[in-house]
């Protein structure tokens, strides 16, 4: 899931042509904008399956304990606001970690 994510995120997803008989590989290498939303303590969703992921603890949905936890450790790491709060900034380095660490 996060080696996907990281794929979409990089702005480039190869997309293969199976229902022609000669197989074809197009690069797409448009960018995709994408807010996320700031999450925190007590959000639910989608957003929060992401963040758990990119983080490597339970995915379940729910932002309790332990996502803060390993975000305000993550965040300490990375060197920016340790609040447990996945705003702007905070997103902008989990996607830059994500990037870097993907093996593709």
């Amino acid at each position: 899931f996060a080696q996907k994510t990281a794929a979409y995120m990089k702005g480039t997803t190869t997309v293969k042509n199976t229902t022609s008989a000669t197989k074809s590989t197009v690069t797409l290498t448009d960018k995709i904008e994408f807010q996320f939303p700031v999450i925190q303590k007590g959000s639910k969703g989608t957003a929060v399956s992401m963040l758990q992921a990119m983080l490597n603890v339970n995915i379940d949905g729910d932002f309790g304990d332990d996502t803060k936890t390993a975000l305000k450790t993550f965040q300490s790491n990375v060197k920016i606001a340790s609040d447990g709060i996945c705003g702007t900034d905070t997103w902008k380095k989990v996607i830059e970690h994500m990037k870097a660490n993907s093996h593709n």
